[in-house]
């Protein structure tokens, strides 16, 4: 998926937080946070899409009080990198086990070929 699609996604999820903020936004915001990781986007590029997810909320919303509640919307932005970092971190689990399986067939394709050998 594109970034543009990232941050009209997340802008959607971080407005309708905002004008609701129920943890069912949360949990989609951390699946778009893994779904960014498998895309491979950077963690400084999550944190211009919150920004400018912000900056879009405070154009729509000129009356509220954004920068008194910047913590209270740096939330969705917590839960999005923590669900990188999940991700992340389960995806070099799932690399160094795939890297010691191949290491392990490796091993077994070579005592194989020995015995082979022995017998030709």
């Amino acid at each position: 998926m594109s970034i543009p699609n990232f941050k009209q996604r997340y802008y959607i999820l971080l407005k309708s937080y905002f004008n609701d903020p129920d943890e069912k936004y949360l949990f989609e915001i951390e699946k778009l946070g893994r779904e960014l990781v498998q895309e491979n986007v950077p963690p400084e590029d999550i944190a211009e899409i919150h920004e400018e997810a912000v900056a879009c909320l405070a154009e729509a919303y000129p009356d509220a009080r954004l920068i008194e509640s910047a913590r209270y919307l740096s939330t969705p932005l917590m839960e999005i990198m923590m669900a990188y970092g999940l991700a992340f971190r389960e995806w070099i689990e799932a690399s160094e086990k795939s890297r010691s399986e191949l290491q392990k067939y490796a091993r077994e394709l070579e005592q194989a070929n020995r015995n082979l050998k022995k017998i030709f």
